[in-house]
């Protein structure tokens, strides 16, 4: 079982490749120094297809071994986080 850590930092690589396959592409880590992460409803100006999203997460799913129980959390955590929006 992976900690509570070890899956965020799996959501935060899921991040890191949503937003370099967004429209428009952006920088994850630059987003959040640049401070534009602490303003509402941010993640709204990037969009990404639902199918590209759930390739990338099955990718880090298999990358990182994750039993049912964690891709579950991770799945909630970046469909409920800032994950761009589906086109």
């Amino acid at each position: 079982m992976k900690s509570k850590e070890q899956l965020w930092d799996v959501c935060m690589d899921i991040y890191r490749d949503l937003y370099k396959q967004s429209t428009p592409v952006a920088d994850f880590d630059e987003l959040i120094r640049s401070g534009i992460t602490k303003q509402p409803m941010w993640f709204m100006d990037y969009t990404i297809s639902l199918k590209k999203t759930e390739e990338i997460m099955q990718t880090y799913y298999h990358k990182h071994k994750l039993s049912k129980h964690e891709k579950q959390h991770v799945l909630q955590e970046v469909y409920l986080g800032c994950a761009p929006k589906f086109e």
